[in-house]
């Protein structure tokens, strides 16, 4: 699965526009402390498991309320795109800030994740875990 999850990286996806996506809000408390990271990655897993059940192709993470992410937050982001990829899922990024862009772009992680901008009202959503 490392392989898949490695190679997956560098391939862009084809058209999403008609995929169903599992949305979940983060919020700036998801990273607060280490205790607040694991109770994060716990809800994502089952997030996870949700969204694989609920036939959804995509989970979705809206950043919107991110004003700033540090090593832990990043750190649970990857290891929410390597899970989901796993399982099948692709993970996309919503609303991110421009300060927490560019934290990506000078870790090179961008290379990792794909990114919307998207208003909540009319996106589909099947679960929402906020």
């Amino acid at each position: 699965c490392l392989a898949e999850m490695f190679m997956s990286y560098f391939k862009s996806d084809a058209d999403c526009s008609e995929e169903t996506d599992f949305l979940i809000t983060v919020t700036p408390e998801d990273f607060a402390t280490a205790r607040d990271s694991q109770i994060f990655a716990e809800r994502i897993q089952q997030a996870i498991d949700d969204a694989k059940s609920n036939g959804s192709s995509r989970l979705a993470l809206d950043l919107a309320e991110l004003e700033q992410i540090r090593s832990v937050g990043l750190n649970g982001l990857i290891a929410v795109n390597s899970n989901g990829r796993c399982v099948g899922l692709s993970v996309v990024l919503l609303n991110v800030q421009a300060k927490v862009r560019e934290v990506f772009s000078l870790t090179r992680l961008e290379r990792m994740f794909e990114f919307e901008e998207r208003s909540a009202p009319g996106s589909p959503v099947v679960g929402n875990t906020a």
